[in-house]
Formats: structure tokens, C-alpha cells, sequence
């Protein structure tokens, strides 16, 4: 579930704190921020050294939110704003607990996982201004940790290459703490209930960023036949011009999801 689950933050933290795993944790509220930052604090990088018996894995954790509105989507579908989850979250890697040193002799790198707002049956793609203003958020926050940009498939095979190749050539001022050689990187996804896309997409996509492979990475689900996706591809275009004529009353034909639970 995105809001309500019987699985609490501190018992999958706890459960996950001596693992070699990477963690992703989705942020869907931004009541939920704070307190969830304070768990990470007090679990994953100020833990009992007493229970420690081996050295603990090297491992990633991203704060991921959907901090702007994207293709069909508007300012107040936004669930977690830009500003709030920033703030809280510079304000929690610029306290003493998270210095260097701390991260280091905890093993953890910490990432941003930024995204947009969408309807993933938006007939257009991103455009440049969604990655400007993307560049500004980041810019004018000063985040100095490494940066994944998330970004729907459908969507991203609809959309101008360029902004988002100038995207992943700019680099953060700490490169040397990226899970990567890259301090910026692209993942590519498909959501929670979206039908999947076609080989087709994925191939588009990858040729269009062949330059930089290791910088583009994939969490989507793939049409097990082309006559299969071409369907799906052909509802989600309807239903999309759909929400777009309906929107106008300020309606939406589907109440489509944004991203996928990992």
C-alpha cells in the first residue's frame, strides 16, 4: 500500500540494518518525513555498536519523493512539495550525526531519488521546463549527495532526450560518495498497476541514451508480445486524452498511480 500498511518504518529498518542491501524508502506524505528521517538517525547510522559482530555492509539508502508536477499533472496534485521535503531532509544531512566520518564508519551512502508528479497516461512527454525546473530545485537547495532523477518510461520515450543528457552531465561537488562514477543518474520506471511497456519503448530508450549506459537504470515491467503492448498502448493513449478533455472540468477519467513500490 502507498499510505497505510501493518509493516512499520522501524521494524523494516531494524530488519534491513545489518543487511548488504540498498534501500529506497517512498515518501507518499510529507507528515511522514520528519519522523521517518529520525528513525534512520537512531537505527541505521547511530546503531548499538554492542550488537555489532562483523563489519557492516556497504550500502545506498535513497529518500525518494515526487517533489514536482509532471506531465498531466498540476501544483495541488502534490502530495509532498518540493520545499518540505527538501528543507527536512538538508536540515537532516547537515546535522553533526551525518557527517563524513559517521557515514563512513556506517557504511552508508546516502542518495536523493527526485521525481515528478504524473499521469502516466499523458499523451505528451516530459518537457524541457519540467527538468529546468528540476535543475532549479536542486540548484537553489545546494544538494550535495547524489542524485537519481525518476522518471516514467512511457513518458521518458516520449520526450526530448537533450535536457535530460545535460541533466546527467552536470555533477555534484561530493562525486566520491556516488553509488556510481556518476553523481547523476536516470532511473526508469514503470508504476504500481500501469500496464507494462513494449520491448519497443525499451529499446527506444536505450538507444537514445547509449552514451551514457551506466548512468540509466530500469525498474520496469515489459509486454511479454508486441500485439500485447500495442494494446496497452493504445488504451493508455484514449484514457489519456481522456483525463486531458475531462481535466478542463476538472475531472479525471482515471485515478492513475505514480510510481512503483520498491
Amino acid at each position: 500500500p502507498e499510505t497505510v500498511s501493518d509493516l512499520t518504518v522501524q521494524y523494516l529498518l531494524e530488519q534491513v540494518r545489518d543487511l548488504s542491501l540498498h534501500l529506497k524508502l517512498d515518501f507518499k506524505e510529507s507528515i511522514a518525513v520528519g519522523p521517518t528521517l529520525q528513525l534512520i538517525k537512531d537505527i541505521l547510522l547511530c546503531p548499538d555498536n554492542s550488537r555489532i559482530t562483523r563489519p557492516l555492509p556497504s550500502r545506498t539508502l535513497f529518500l525518494n519523493a515526487d517533489i514536482l508536477p509532471g506531465p498531466g499533472r498540476s501544483p495541488g496534485d502534490l502530495t509532498v512539495p518540493a520545499t518540505t521535503f527538501l528543507n527536512d531532509c538538508t536540515t537532516f544531512l547537515d546535522q553533526e550525526v551525518l557527517s563524513e566520518s559517521t557515514a563512513q564508519s556506517n557504511n552508508i551512502t546516502i542518495a536523493y531519488s527526485l521525481g515528478w508528479k504524473v499521469d502516466v497516461c499523458c499523451p505528451f512527454g516530459y518537457t524541457k521546463q519540467h527538468v529546468r525546473d528540476m535543475n532549479r530545485v536542486i540548484s537553489s537547495n545546494r544538494l550535495k549527495v547524489p542524485i537519481v532523477l525518476a522518471v516514467n518510461a512511457r513518458l521518458l520515450a516520449k520526450s526530448p532526450k537533450q535536457p535530460f543528457l545535460d541533466f546527467l552531465s552536470l555533477q555534484e561537488e561530493n562525486d566520491s560518495s556516488s553509488p556510481s562514477s556518476s553523481s547523476r543518474q536516470l532511473l526508469v520506471w514503470t508504476g504500481a498497476g500501469e500496464p507494462p511497456i513494449g520491448q519497443y519503448t525499451l529499446r527506444r530508450i536505450q538507444c537514445l541514451y547509449a552514451q551514457v549506459p551506466g548512468q540509466v537504470g530500469f525498474d520496469v515491467q515489459v509486454a511479454p508480445n508486441a500485439m500485447t503492448a500495442r494494446m496497452y498502448d493504445v488504451i493508455m493513449w484514449v484514457l489519456g486524452w481522456k483525463n486531458l478533455l475531462l481535466g478542463l472540468w476538472g475531472k479525471r477519467a482515471w485515478p492513475t498511480s505514480t510510481k512503483k513500490i520498491s
